[in-house]
């Protein structure tokens, strides 16, 4: 999972927002809200806050990402000189708080899955039976059947159980790979 504050800030691009001190790293595995986080704070969260409702001693720790939602017309270059300088700062304009947090909570939920739909399918490559099995996951997950070509297209691996319940009699399926006709048909149209 790669989400960085840069990301955030794309998320919330309909609204004014200011970003400063982003270090374009590329490490953040969930939010919080500032002020019910646990202590130490460390570098890995995104801690979200409201302008309005901050206490005035906060213990920043260095290298924090952090977003603040301020009000509608919110000077954003004034609010964001009450932050320290090693902060990673994003402060977005919202009349409702409570849109922010479901908007970041939806797009972690479904970067996570990403993420761990993608380490599943390496899990399965590296330990456990390989291509096939990947590919028979994948179908589970998008009920889609998978085919897989090796370079000089052949096929080398499919979602057969699929393919034969779908009824799927395709050349290319029949004869395991390419034939002359697809071939230069897809070379023909430049995607090859």
């Amino acid at each position: 999972m790669y989400i960085g504050l840069k990301n955030i800030q794309h998320l919330f691009q309909a609204q004014p927002n200011l970003l400063r001190n982003s270090d374009s790293t590329h490490c953040l595995t969930g939010w919080n809200k500032l002020l019910s986080a646990p202590l130490p704070y460390t570098g890995h969260l995104l801690y979200v806050c409201e302008y309005e409702t901050l206490p005035p001693q906060i213990s920043y720790a260095p290298d924090m990402h952090l977003l603040c939602i301020v009000k509608k017309n919110t000077n954003l270059s004034r609010a964001a000189e009450q932050f320290p300088a090693s902060v990673s700062l994003l402060l977005v304009e919202s009349r409702n708080p409570e849109e922010i947090y479901s908007q970041l909570q939806h797009y972690f939920n479904i970067q996570c899955g990403v993420g761990m739909f993608g380490q599943t399918l390496l899990e399965f490559l590296t330990f456990d039976n390989g291509l096939q099995a990947a590919i028979d996951h994948a179908y589970g997950v998008f009920q889609n059947p998978v085919f897989v070509f090796d370079t000089n297209y052949n096929l080398i691996a499919a979602t057969w159980d699929a393919i034969a319940k779908l009824g799927i009699q395709d050349q290319v399926i029949v004869q395991k790979r390419f034939t002359e006709q697809d071939f230069k048909m897809v070379s023909r149209q430049n995607n090859i």
